[in-house]
C-alpha cells in the first residue's frame, strides 16, 4: 500500500528545504572561524554568533570574492570540512527536489484517473529511480514535459559554481552531482568549496519548485 501524504508535495519539500539550510549554518559558522584563524583575529567568532543566536546566516552564503582574498580563496578550497558539508548540502538538495517531484506525481496521478485501484496498480509499476525516469511518466502519465518548464525569475548566483543553461539542465547537472558524490564520496566534476555554492543550489530548487507549484499545482488543475 501507498502511504497517504500528511503534507502536500511543497510542505514536505519546504521541511527539507528547512533541515539543508540548518545543515548549511555549520559550515557558515565553521567557515567564519576559519576565517578568523587564518587572519588571527576574533572578528567573524561575533558574526557566528549570531548566526547561532538568531539561526540566520552569515555573508558568506551570498559571496566569496567581497570576503576572502584569493590566498584564503585557495586555503578554503583545500578544507575538507567546509567543502564536504557544502557539498552533501548539493546532493541532498538533489534527493529534495526528486522527492517532491515524486509525490507531486503521486498526488497528481490520483487527481487524474480518479481511480484509487488504478493509480496503485501504476505507481507499483514504474520506477523513479532517475531522473530522465521521472521526466519520462510526467509526459506519459501528466502530460508535463518538465525539460521545458522554467521561469525568469528562478536565478542563480554569479559566483558560485552553478550556472546552467536552464532549468532542465540545472537540475541534470544535480543529478550527476548526486550520482557523482554517491559513488566516489566527492564531487571532481565542479567546484563546489563555499557556503555560496551550496546557498546558491538551495535558492534554484527553492524557486524551482515554487513556481512549478503554482503552475501545475492542485489549485491549477
Amino acid at each position: 500500500m501507498l502511504v497517504e501524504l500528511t503534507l502536500n508535495p511543497e510542505q514536505i519539500f519546504n521541511k527539507h528545504q528547512d533541515s539543508l539550510m540548518n545543515l548549511l549554518r555549520a559550515a557558515d559558522v565553521y567557515a567564519l572561524l576559519k576565517i578568523d584563524d587564518l587572519r588571527g583575529t576574533d572578528e567573524e567568532i561575533k558574526t557566528a554568533k549570531e548566526v547561532i543566536a538568531k539561526s540566520g546566516s552569515s555573508h558568506l552564503i551570498h559571496s566569496k570574492h567581497f570576503f576572502l582574498s584569493k590566498d584564503e580563496q585557495n586555503l578554503f578550497e583545500k578544507d575538507e570540512y567546509v567543502s564536504g558539508v557544502c557539498q552533501h548540502v548539493v546532493q541532498s538538495c538533489y534527493t529534495a527536489i526528486e522527492n517532491y517531484l515524486t509525490n507531486f506525481f503521486i498526488i497528481q496521478l490520483k487527481l487524474k484517473l480518479n481511480d484509487e485501484t488504478m493509480s496503485e496498480a501504476i505507481l507499483k509499476n514504474i520506477s523513479f529511480r532517475s531522473l530522465d525516469w521521472i521526466k519520462k511518466h510526467y509526459k506519459t502519465f501528466l502530460g508535463i514535459n518538465l525539460a521545458s518548464f522554467n521561469h525568469n525569475d528562478i536565478s542563480t548566483y554569479e559566483e558560485s559554481w552553478f550556472h546552467p543553461r536552464d532549468e532542465w539542465n540545472g537540475l541534470t547537472i544535480l543529478s550527476q552531482v548526486r550520482n557523482e558524490i554517491a559513488h566516489e564520496g566527492y564531487c571532481k566534476s565542479y567546484s563546489i568549496h563555499y557556503p555560496v555554492d551550496a546557498y546558491a543550489v538551495i535558492h534554484f530548487i527553492k524557486r524551482w519548485v515554487m513556481f512549478f507549484d503554482i503552475k501545475y499545482g492542485e489549485s491549477r488543475t
